[in-house]
């Protein structure tokens, strides 16, 4: 069972334990996702997305979902 320590979970590693984990642009806007109310909607849009995770993950895909996730946080249209 995950306990907030660094490796229990991805989200956790980039936003609590500022750990570098796909590049430093991509990690800024998972933070600022968070920050804005977002963390369900990042959990539910990234992590089962599997061409988000693995050796080769789409960053370009990845960083195009989570500016959609941003832009809908900052327009009020969603929230946790």
């Amino acid at each position: 069972m995950p306990n907030g320590r660094p490796g229990d979970h991805p989200i956790t590693d980039i936003c609590t334990h500022r750990i570098a984990y796909f590049s430093p642009e991509i990690d800024e806007l998972i933070r600022r996702c968070v920050a804005r109310g977002g963390s369900l909607l990042v959990e539910e849009r990234i992590l089962p997305d599997k061409r988000f995770w693995g050796p080769d993950p789409d960053l370009p895909a990845l960083r195009a979902e989570l500016e959609k996730i941003l832009a809908e946080l900052q327009a009020g249209e969603v929230g946790e």
